[in-house]
Parts: C-alpha cells; structure tokens; sequence
C-alpha cells in the first residue's frame, strides 16, 4: 500500500473518477467512483476531517456503494438548497444531499 494513502486515511486504488466538493462542513469531501463497484472497489464517499485526513463514510450516507460502478460523476446544487448534491450513474442519477452528509435517493 502506498503510504502517502495511509496517511490521508484513504486506501483505494481502482478509482476511476472523483468528486471533490464541500458535501457538508466547509473542508472538502470527495466521492471516489470505481468503474466496478464491486468487492473492495465499491464506490466510497469520503469526508475530510480538517487535518488533513479523510474518513469512508460510505456506509452512513444512504448510497449504495455497491451499486453499478460509476464511470463518472459531478457535484452541483440541483435542487438549490444551498447543499452540494451528486450526479453519478452509480445508483440512478441525482443524490440530493440532506444537509447532514446523507443523501436520497436519486430524483433522476
């Protein structure tokens, strides 16, 4: 394992698109998509801790980490409430994100 992933407390090597955007607190979160979605290269979301680390916090978000693999993804506010949602194919389509790093099911 690379070590500079073990210190940002990240430990991926599949990825193939990712996502950075302030999901939830000011520091900038990342959803990491992989073209599997499978095994341990399932999707993963990310949250940045504010030293410089960031913690999987996949399974608290309400996305299916092991949904169809995502080929890419985007973040923006579509529904404009002032929190960054996600586009990603993984899962459906839009993730609107509830304010609080967790997200609906997609609108799309």
């Amino acid at each position: 394992m690379d070590r500079s992933r073990r210190c940002l407390g990240v430990n991926d090597g599949s990825q193939s698109w990712i996502v950075f955007e302030d999901f939830d607190d000011g520091d900038y979160d990342f959803f990491l998509g992989n073209h599997s979605g499978t095994g341990s290269t399932a999707n993963r979301f990310y949250r940045n801790n504010g030293d410089g680390t960031f913690t999987d916090i996949s399974a608290t978000t309400g996305l299916n980490a092991r949904a169809m693999g995502a080929w890419e993804g985007n973040g923006g506010d579509f529904d404009n409430d002032g929190w960054v949602d996600l586009f990603t194919e993984a899962g459906g389509g839009i993730w609107r994100n509830n304010g609080n790093a967790q997200r609906t099911s997609p609108s799309v």
